[in-house]
């Protein structure tokens, strides 16, 4: 049987990869930050330092004031000075503007100055946009898909004391009580607004590629930490995970190991010299120590074992479902109660702290986990030990941390229903920057995350380029500003017919 005859692509090694090529062409090296933190926080002034550090890299720095496009569609003068009333108008626009056209709306706003900006102006340097500020969980969603890998958002985190004292002074001229009763007010809307329009910083903020902590407003502390940040975005130079980094990706990497039908939480546990000790994670415990996990037989986890029931189901929630029904009983038979039903009971006491019981859960919590593991193991705990998770111990686990004489807990969401500090406050303090040597205060550190967040670990960390030549000698990347993860200018189906094509001529020839 003949061979079949096989055409061959032209060679293109004179010419360098054609496909490759076409493909960098429609690759951009501009990017689009955002900056998110809670009023007093300092975001704005992260932005500056954020756009001077670009401009030094080679950017064109190109910030958009999200209050001033809110001011605008508001009627709320540009030019008043500070106020509480301009703030809480400011955010009373922004919950309107949310409320009318969608949660991610404000979001939009930014997005169509950015689109304007590339209209008219044809930059020769890459363009670095920096979003002054975002609040709503659902504005960080429609960035990170319109702009995909090239969108970084940045939480700027510190003390609430901090915050206030902050805002009292910006405030100052403000008529006697407006600092108390009103800025609290004013704190607690820009934390946690109505669900669904209102301010939602702590929840956008959880949802940041980089943390900066400004406690004390260091201006150059923070252009270091945003300078480093941008010289693991761009590549320019060799940039590895710092102790808390490798810590929090830890307790996020044992977190997806959980099946907890609530939440996944890890939690790992990291010596005085980055060691890694233990990690947990928040799945019920199985016979012979540890907990349930993939492999385990039998598989107890709640998703796969229904108990007495036909559909597995949360214990906790159950648990509290009863507790609700319970009291409407017995109000209801001591005559307590007029014309109400089980359903309004539940809906009001689920809005209380009972509603925020979580004791009747199977699963035991990550930090728990982490400290069994090395008491099982018959390890000890090194002096100036840290135990990173994503979310704030509940005051249960923070007894037992503690107790078995963790140095500090560093941790990114707040966690509401716990009460460490209210019973805790002799054994722990919370503050934003790690420990000094100067430091003689022996309770147990909770301070905020500060650095990549894990989500951005492996992009920003891992090695995408050779570090040296042929001789071994390192490799000095060209200065002109670029992204260690671009992203297209055009539709990928775009692209694919244009690279379709071409490959199909090169067959046909």
């Amino acid at each position: 049987m003949p061979k079949e005859s096989v055409k061959h692509l032209p060679v293109l090694g004179r010419q360098g990869d054609r496909l490759k090529a076409k493909l960098a062409a429609r690759q951009s090296s501009d990017l689009v930050f955002a900056v998110v933190g809670y009023l007093g926080s300092g975001a704005s002034l992260v932005a500056r330092l954020l756009s001077e550090q670009a401009n030094v890299l080679g950017f064109t720095p190109l910030k958009i004031e999200l209050s001033r496009k809110i001011a605008e569609r508001s009627g709320i003068p540009l030019h008043e000075p500070a106020s509480i009333a301009r703030t809480r108008s400011l955010q009373d626009g922004g919950d309107e503007l949310r409320k009318k056209y969608g949660a991610s709306f404000v979001a939009g706003l930014g997005i169509n100055q950015i689109y304007e900006i590339r209209q008219q102006v044809d930059e020769a340097r890459p363009r670095l946009f920096i979003i002054d500020s975002l609040k709503h969980q659902a504005e960080v969603e429609i960035l990170r898909e319109i702009y995909g890998s090239s969108f970084y958002l940045i939480a700027v985190v510190c003390n609430e004391s901090t915050r206030k004292g902050r805002l009292r002074k910006k405030f100052k001229h403000e008529p006697p009580g407006q600092d108390s009763e009103v800025l609290n007010a004013l704190m607690k809307d820009d934390r946690k607004g109505a669900e669904d329009f209102g301010q939602q910083v702590r929840k956008t903020s959880q949802l940041a590629d980089f943390f900066i902590a400004n406690e004390d407003q260091d201006e150059e502390g923070l252009a270091t930490q945003l300078d480093r940040f941008l010289l693991a975005v761009t590549g320019r130079e060799v940039v590895r995970p710092t102790r808390d980094e490798r810590g929090m990706h830890a307790a996020w990497s044992a977190s997806l190991r959980s099946s907890c039908m609530s939440r996944q939480v890890g939690a790992a546990i990291v010596g005085p010299n980055g060691e890694l000790l233990a990690t947990g994670t928040n799945d019920p415990p199985a016979p012979g120590g540890g907990v349930y996990q993939v492999g385990s037989e039998p598989d107890h986890r709640c998703f796969k074992w229904p108990g007495d029931q036909q559909r597995s189901y949360c214990r906790n929630d159950r648990a509290k479902q009863d507790i609700y029904k319970e009291v409407y009983t017995v109000m209801n038979e001591a005559g307590l109660l007029s014309a109400t039903n089980p359903e309004a009971i539940a809906r009001a006491l689920g809005s209380t702290r009972i509603g925020a019981l979580i004791e009747f859960s199977r699963a035991i919590h990550a930090e728990m986990d982490a400290l069994l593991q090395i008491a099982r193991h018959g390890g000890g705990i090194p002096k100036q030990t840290s135990l990173f998770g994503r979310v704030y111990p509940c005051h249960s686990c923070a007894r037992h941390i503690v107790a078995a004489g963790i140095a500090e807990v560093v941790y990114i969401e707040p966690y509401d229903k716990s009460m460490a500090i209210e019973l805790h406050a002799d054994a722990i303090r919370e503050v934003s920057v790690p420990k000094t040597t100067a430091d003689d205060d022996t309770r147990v550190i909770f301070r905020l995350f500060s650095g990549v967040a894990p989500r951005r670990y492996a992009a920003l960390f891992e090695k995408r380029r050779d570090l040296k030549d042929a001789r071994g000698a390192l490799i000095q990347v060209e200065q002109a500003p670029g992204h260690t993860d671009p992203v297209l200018t055009g539709s990928f189906l775009d692209l694919e017919k244009e690279l379709a094509a071409d490959v199909q001529a090169a067959l046909d020839s």
